[in-house]
């Protein structure tokens, strides 16, 4: 029998300090979420621990309480997810793993280099992008032992730089401009009790206008098409000149129009929400943005 229980645990937030925005101090949590994936395959929430340690000033809140701790409960973890999803999965998963090996494709490896050739549409932009953002970069391996470990090795590294960074950036306007959906940061620390949670509270946790505002324009601006977008597959710049090679590229353009059209029009179309951020024509070669 499938289990139908998860929990999402916000650990690795736990004791982080919070910043001061305008004068005003923010707070954070590290949240433990219970879910309950139900009969229509919908993942609900059931339980809401807002800090990591059990407490008497840490309750855990449900469905049943009164409806507005529950709502507050709820929008902390979708608060502590938007941090964890920036920070962790996006900015550190997507971006600076793909600003190493940039670095080490232009640095290690001379233009006329296979590998060179294969890689460079893909890290095109990435580290002018990430100028503002540098943080630790994890760097390549040591060694390759087969021909095969290379092989899964760049696969992986285009599948980053391309359309795994695509499936992170392209929703973020769609799930983050709603602001109490995903609140950018809280104005006041996590509740520590049951029915004292009102309206007024809710409001002055989250987000100012500013700073809503400011959510709403970045992640705007994130997803908007850069002006010179070159598509997966789209390789203008023809660094391979060989004609084997041309014809595999030609190969691998005419299976991204068989996903595109036919595989994802007849998905999207059984779908009440359309699917679009990993179609074809929505992924870039590289992290521009």
């Amino acid at each position: 029998m499938n289990g139908n229980i998860y929990i999402v645990n916000y650990e690795i937030l736990d004791g982080i300090p919070a910043s001061v925005i305008k004068g005003v101090q923010q707070y954070t949590a590290a949240p433990i979420c219970l879910l309950y994936c139900n009969e229509q395959n919908h993942m609900i929430p059931i339980a809401i621990q807002l800090k990591q340690i059990p407490g008497e000033d840490n309750p855990i809140f449900l469905p049943s309480d009164a409806e507005l701790d529950w709502l507050l409960a709820k929008m902390w973890v979708r608060s502590c997810d938007f941090q964890h999803f920036e920070l962790v999965s996006h900015l550190l998963k997507t971006h600076l793993i793909a600003e190493t090996f940039s670095l080490a494709t232009l640095r290690q490896l001379p233009s006329v280099h296979p590998i060179h050739k294969l890689l460079a549409p893909h890290v095109k932009y990435t580290m002018h992008i990430n100028t503002v953002a540098r943080a630790k970069l994890i760097g390549f391996p040591t060694a390759f032992n087969t021909r095969k470990d290379l092989c899964k090795f760049l696969t992986m590294i285009i599948f980053t730089c391309s359309a795994q960074h695509a499936a992170l950036n392209n929703a973020q306007y769609d799930w983050g401009a709603w602001v109490p959906n995903s609140p950018c940061s809280m104005r006041k620390p996590p509740p520590t009790a049951k029915g004292i949670v009102t309206m007024e509270h809710i409001m002055e946790s989250l987000p100012s206008l500013h700073q809503s505002c400011l959510q709403m324009a970045i992640l705007w601006i994130l997803i908007r098409k850069p002006w010179e977008m070159r598509k997966l597959g789209d390789y203008n710049e023809k660094y391979f000149t060989e004609e084997k090679v041309k014809t595999i590229i030609g190969k691998f353009q005419d299976e991204l129009k068989q996903i595109a059209y036919p595989v994802c029009n007849e998905r999207d179309e059984k779908l009440l929400l359309r699917y679009e951020y990993l179609h074809p024509w929505n992924v870039e070669n590289s992290i521009t943005i």
